[in-house]
């Protein structure tokens, strides 16, 4: 604060910025509100007598030396049902449409061993890829933000549950 070159006292303050853009601080927090919002989910439906459980950062073998590491986990009853990846964009490009291609290849991979596919997304750039992220929805059916998934996923889950126990 005591320089008179400002320029330079602008320049480490963006620098400061930038490494902390670079490190995915926006991302960190949203995956840990995520973890947050699957921790309490999960809770809720053991209250309901439902044999799930959470996992974090578990890869699922899915084909002949393919496999997918996911952010979260829910297993039902023992087995992993749902692979969970959650991603936070603060731009809109090439990399989350690259991205929504390749859940599509993956989640066809783990539906042949029983597994579907979830993805939560938010952020400024998810904000700006609503067309995409419409396509993404024919591909990948299980997308929601973080909006939806606090009003939606626990609902959601439990019909799925509730069906797989009766079936």
């Amino acid at each position: 604060l005591f320089r008179n070159d400002l320029e330079d006292l602008l320049l480490g303050v963006q620098i400061g910025l930038e490494t902390h853009r670079r490190k995915n601080i926006g991302g960190a927090l949203f995956q840990q509100e995520v973890h947050n919002l699957l921790t309490n989910t999960v809770k809720e439906l053991k209250k309901l007598s439902y044999p799930v459980e959470l996992q974090c950062e578990i890869t699922i073998p899915y084909g002949k030396g393919l496999s997918k590491k996911v952010d979260f986990a829910i297993t039902y009853k023992g087995k992993i049902r749902f692979g969970i990846e959650v991603n936070f964009y603060t731009v809109t490009g090439s990399k989350p449409t690259e991205i929504k291609r390749s859940y599509g290849n993956v989640l066809n991979g783990l539906q042949r061993v029983g597994i579907d596919l979830i993805w939560i997304t938010d952020g400024k750039g998810y904000r700006g890829m609503q067309r995409s992220l419409k396509d993404a929805y024919t591909i990948l059916p299980n997308i929601y933000n973080l909006q939806q998934a606090k009003i939606n996923l626990l609902m959601d889950l439990k019909t799925i549950f509730t069906s797989e126990t009766v079936a």
